[in-house]
């Protein structure tokens, strides 16, 4: 008994041909928007912003060496806007100059072991010019 005899059509209710290719067609279609979305999805993802473009990368400052920078004022001319720069222990003798929106941190914290000393006395041991949004912190500071 196959539901494709004439006589079975009228006597059971089977889908009639052009039915069953729309119901074909629909699965199909949501196959293939299945499949898509599913590419889709992974192609935002491959196509993400990655993290080390959203997030200013840390530059680091050691008088030791060991680091990116051996002084502090190197570190801030190479420096981007937004960047952070963040010096180890240490005592820096030098005068910065501070011209873009950086935060400048010591490593430890602390500022009882990451000391800036001014190189000419009587001039400021960070000067921040014309700009704002500097972050200075964790150091002692010392003309």
């Amino acid at each position: 008994m196959e539901c494709n005899t004439p006589e079975l059509i009228v006597m059971k209710s089977c889908l009639p041909l052009t039915e069953t290719r729309i119901v074909l067609r629909m699965l199909l279609s949501a196959g293939v928007l299945a499949v898509l979305l599913a590419c889709a999805g992974t192609a935002a993802a491959y196509y993400a912003i990655p993290p080390w473009l959203l997030e200013p990368p840390v530059i680091t400052v050691d008088d030791s060496g060991g680091a990116d920078f051996t002084s502090i004022q190197a570190a801030v001319d190479a420096a981007g806007d937004g960047d952070t720069i963040e010096v180890r222990s240490g005592t820096y003798v030098e005068n910065v100059d501070v011209g873009k929106r950086l935060t400048i941190i010591s490593a430890s914290g602390n500022p009882d072991d990451t000391i800036v000393q001014a190189a000419t006395s009587g001039d400021h041991t960070f000067n921040v010019r014309g700009v704002d949004y500097v972050n200075i912190s964790g150091f002692t500071a010392e003309v």
